[in-house]
């Protein structure tokens, strides 16, 4: 296929009951992803539900977790905080400061401190 630099996602779904690959076993683990890579890894029905494709996708669009105070999943405002289990949802994508690191939207935006003028 031409290697992993020719790959823009690859999404491997993994049966149940499989460990996390770490030493405790565990095997309630959800979904990881490397940020800024192709790979995510999802457990079981993971896989197969947006909230966790999309944060695990945001990793590996170089996204990093949304936290609230020094809480690292309690920024609900985005996918990027606590993905929930939710078989038609959630109706979110990621929040205004993830859109903005990811430059969506650099083609509609201005940036006003140019035009301030200080005395």
């Amino acid at each position: 296929f031409g290697g992993e630099d020719a790959i823009d996602h690859v999404m491997y779904c993994i049966p149940y009951g499989t460990t996390n690959g770490g030493v405790d076993g565990n095997r309630s683990w959800l979904a990881y992803a490397l940020v800024n890579h192709p790979r995510s890894v999802y457990n079981h029905f993971w896989c197969g539900l947006s909230s966790a494709t999309i944060h695990e996708v945001g990793h590996n669009l170089g996204l990093l977790h949304s936290s609230q105070g020094d809480q690292e999943y309690d920024d609900v405002t985005g996918m990027m905080g606590f993905s929930i289990y939710q078989e038609y949802g959630p109706r979110s994508c990621f929040n205004a400061r993830k859109n903005w690191h990811l430059g969506w939207f650099d083609d509609r935006s201005i940036d006003l401190t140019d035009s301030i003028k200080t005395s």
